[in-house]
């Protein structure tokens, strides 16, 4: 049952650390930044809070109607146990 805890907790506190990644990229992106811009302000982000939890993280801004940004955050989550 602890294991399970664990595991349920690194999993939810990843998930938060990339949708936190997705809101800084695209914060960077209506601000008027490139695309290079908001994936290293992205990689930044990630390493600052999630402190080596997320890694490889890779940002995709898509097509999205006028005055929309979308941006869709991929990454590798650290596993203790591999």
């Amino acid at each position: 049952v602890i294991f399970i805890t664990v595991q349920f907790a690194l999993f939810y506190l990843g998930h938060q650390i990339v949708s936190s990644t997705a809101r800084e990229a695209a914060r960077v992106l209506r601000t008027g930044g490139t695309p290079v811009q908001a994936q290293q302000q992205a990689s930044d982000y990630a390493k600052k809070i999630g402190n080596g939890l997320v890694t490889d993280v890779v940002i995709q801004q898509q097509a999205a109607p006028a005055l929309t940004v979308r941006v869709e955050v991929t990454a590798k989550q650290f596993r203790p146990d591999r």
